[in-house]
């Protein structure tokens, strides 16, 4: 029997599914991805690859498309993501780390910044949502030099997924500052030079 068509696979899907609405829905509902041993993604598509032979040594994988939809954000690229597996073997998609860091960890002298804990005093608090960080001043201290946190891999500040610089003089006039977090990377630490006494995150 002769490979359908795609017109001719949406076809039947409009037709299983009452309307070509739906059909589409059905359709872009799922993502299929390859990619190897090291995570690294050929191919990502609505449609199943119709020939794993040309993949060869390779594994596929189907996902929601809800649940990999930050790979299509604007100026993103499939180069910049990997595929992982969990302890139980089940793939997902994180942000690729960078190989090596843009600085010298030890000469930065970086501290993790830590979780907060009820009754914590604080000088500093970043709380991280899915969207942004929110970087809050609680200091009357008088620094002059920037803030700058690095997102690394966790526990690894060798590993750098990301640098955010914060002008010290618009955090010291505005308190709070909110800061653009356009990935979805939901496991990772925050390293800081200690310009403060006491950073949080929540």
């Amino acid at each position: 029997m002769a490979e359908l068509t795609p017109g001719e696979k949406l076809a039947l899907l409009k037709k299983e599914h009452g309307s070509l609405k739906e059909a589409e829905k059905q359709r872009t509902d799922t993502t299929f991805l390859v990619y190897n041993d090291e995570g690294i993604i050929f191919y990502k598509s609505h449609e199943r690859p119709e020939d794993m032979r040309k993949h060869k040594n390779k594994k596929l994988v189907e996902m929601e498309t809800n649940a990999v939809s930050f790979m299509d954000e604007e100026g993103r690229s499939v180069a910049e993501f990997i595929v992982e597996e969990n302890d139980d073997g089940i793939p997902y998609v994180t942000f690729k780390p960078v190989d090596k860091p843009t600085y010298d960890v030890e000469q930065e002298f970086l501290t993790e910044v830590k979780e907060y804990q009820e009754d914590d005093k604080w000088d500093i608090m970043i709380n991280v949502q899915q969207s942004k960080f929110t970087v809050t001043l609680n200091s009357k201290k008088k620094v002059k030099e920037n803030i700058v946190l690095y997102i690394t891999s966790p526990g690894d500040p060798h590993i750098l997924y990301e640098k955010l610089n914060i002008n010290i003089n618009d955090l010291q006039n505005l308190k709070i500052m909110n800061f653009k977090k356009d990935y979805n990377l939901n496991d990772f630490s925050i390293y800081t030079r200690k310009l403060y006494d006491k950073y949080v995150r929540s």
